[in-house]
């Protein structure tokens, strides 16, 4: 599967998408209108990088940086698998060139 988000893409949350931590359990929370997607781990440091300011390499270089458990290509599979996912779903936009059409 080729990914739809191209390396220059800078990838942002989607309008009226946020990012919340949950007061009494303290998980994070990935909302839209009337939906929620509980973030952890990996997918969590994934999301917290789209800014709309840094491109998918980046998000893969600093992550990359931080887990050294894990190979870059492993990282980066996982980054395009997640956006690509996020994407379908609405949850995130795409600046840049490497956009999805």
């Amino acid at each position: 599967m080729t990914p739809a988000i191209g390396s220059d893409a800078r990838p942002r949350l989607a309008r009226g998408v946020r990012l919340r931590q949950d007061r009494l359990t303290g998980t994070f929370l990935l909302l839209r209108p009337e939906r929620g997607f509980e973030l952890r781990g990996s997918a969590l440091d994934i999301v917290r990088l789209c800014d709309g300011a840094s491109t998918v390499e980046g998000i893969v270089d600093r992550l990359a940086g931080d887990h050294q458990e894990a190979t870059r290509p492993q990282i980066a599979a996982d980054v395009a698998r997640l956006l690509d996912e996020l994407l379908a779903l609405h949850l995130i936009a795409v600046d840049g060139e490497g956009g999805a059409p």
